[in-house]
């Protein structure tokens, strides 16, 4: 079938001499992998075009059958130029890159989730201030993925379990992984805030960084797809610098 679309590059991977995969998050059709042949040709071309985080508008062909498709054509939608030219932002869409790369596996149509990802990178593109960013886009993106932060009860704010996602008022005693009293009690500012709202929340650079590591924690803990992240460090390394 024939299908045009907008689309979220997610990742490419080099295939062969000449050509890659790429794995575009659709607005119709979810997750789907096409294989670009002839790079070589518009190497400099191809490989702005299918940069990760890139929003396209393609025209494409689908085998419902086939793990590999082929697009007839392809151009960029909203380009965002920041993000892949201001440092800071070039490491934040680095590290959105890594965890939509290693937890995204929406075979169908999520257009809640899609929406959500081209609010969050249009906000990036445009912001002043990243800093908190990282922490509000994942606690937003865990409600997509069904196991968002729980309030059980008005009063149970005193610590984050983050096995069984709820927010308690006394600490787990079968288990360690939850959050302290200050950490619990920022994990509540970000929960129903939008980006804006969430940069102003004022931290420490070093509670900033081990908020990032505990919802990092988080979402391994829900989703045995997220191992092995390594973007988050470059991020700091990046904060510090600028």
């Amino acid at each position: 079938m024939n299908l045009s679309t907008k689309a979220i590059v997610i990742n490419r991977i080099r295939y062969k001499d000449n050509g890659f995969i790429v794995r575009l998050f659709t607005e119709n059709k979810g997750l789907l992998s096409f294989i670009i042949r002839n790079v070589n040709r518009k190497k400099n071309k191809l490989s702005a075009l299918y940069q990760p985080l890139t929003i396209l508008s393609i025209q494409c062909h689908i085998k419902e059958s086939a793990t590999l498709h082929h697009i007839k054509e392809a151009r960029v939608e909203d380009p965002l130029n920041n993000i892949h030219q201001n440092p800071v932002k070039i490491g934040v869409s680095m590290f959105i890159a890594e965890i939509l790369h290693k937890t995204l596996h929406e075979e169908e149509p999520n257009h809640g989730l899609f929406h959500f990802l081209l609010y969050a990178l249009h906000w990036l593109e445009f912001s002043d201030n990243q800093a908190n960013f990282p922490i509000a886009f994942l606690v937003n993106l865990s409600t997509y993925y069904g196991f968002p932060p729980q309030l059980r009860e008005k009063d149970s704010l005193l610590f984050f379990d983050l096995r069984e996602g709820v927010f308690r008022a006394d600490k787990p005693l079968n288990h360690s992984e939850f959050l302290s009293e200050e950490k619990s009690r920022y994990l509540h500012l970000f929960l129903g805030s939008n980006f804006d709202e969430s940069k102003s929340i004022q931290m420490t650079h070093e509670l900033r960084t081990d908020m990032l590591q505990q919802m990092i924690n988080y979402f391994q803990i829900h989703s045995d797809r997220l191992r092995n992240v390594q973007s988050h460090l470059i991020l700091q390394e990046t904060f510090n610098a600028y």
